[in-house]
């Protein structure tokens, strides 16, 4: 059994790299501040709906596993 998912390392990377891609962003998005602000909130609202999707699947990817180890120690 694997110490950390798949989903929870993509998590984990995903929230250590957000401050840098937002600056990123912020960044290269050169123009006009209404410019900037439309960027940022479509990059925060897509990255909080794909960290979202990966949260559900990690607390399945748990529960498929709880499963198998409380079948396991069922007694009999």
């Amino acid at each position: 059994m694997e110490l950390l998912s798949t989903y929870l390392t993509i998590i984990m990377v995903m929230l250590i790299a957000y401050p840098f891609v937002l600056v990123g962003l912020k960044a290269a998005s050169n123009g006009c501040e209404v410019t900037k602000v439309k960027v940022t909130n479509r990059f925060n609202y897509g990255f909080s709906l794909i960290l979202l999707i990966f949260m559900i699947a990690h607390i399945q990817t748990e529960t498929f596993h709880a499963a198998g180890l409380l079948e396991m120690f069922k007694p009999e």
